[in-house]
């Protein structure tokens, strides 16, 4: 059997930087819990401004300016900057 992944393409936080411009796009992405946490206080396809990042080696997290004091898995968002997403 030969079978195909399509993973979509996500934001990088590797190459995010605090100021970047994110879209919360991928609402059903990470841990149980940061989707429940998402879908508290996003908007799914609005843009967020990156306010801290803490890159992990198999998971990262941010807040956003605009909902402070909340944390927010990385994989549930699309770069605005294209050049800042990948794919897998």
């Amino acid at each position: 059997m030969n079978y195909q992944f399509v993973f979509p393409e996500t934001m990088s936080a590797r190459k995010a930087e605090v100021g970047d411009k994110v879209i919360y796009q991928y609402p059903e992405h990470g841990y149980q819990y940061d989707q429940k946490e998402a879908a508290q206080h996003l908007s799914l396809g609005e843009e967020y401004t990156i306010e801290t990042i803490v890159v992990g080696q198999s998971l990262s997290y941010m807040t956003l300016r605009e909902i402070p004091g909340v944390e927010f898995n990385t994989a549930l968002f699309l770069s605005k900057d294209k050049e800042k997403n990948e794919v897998g």
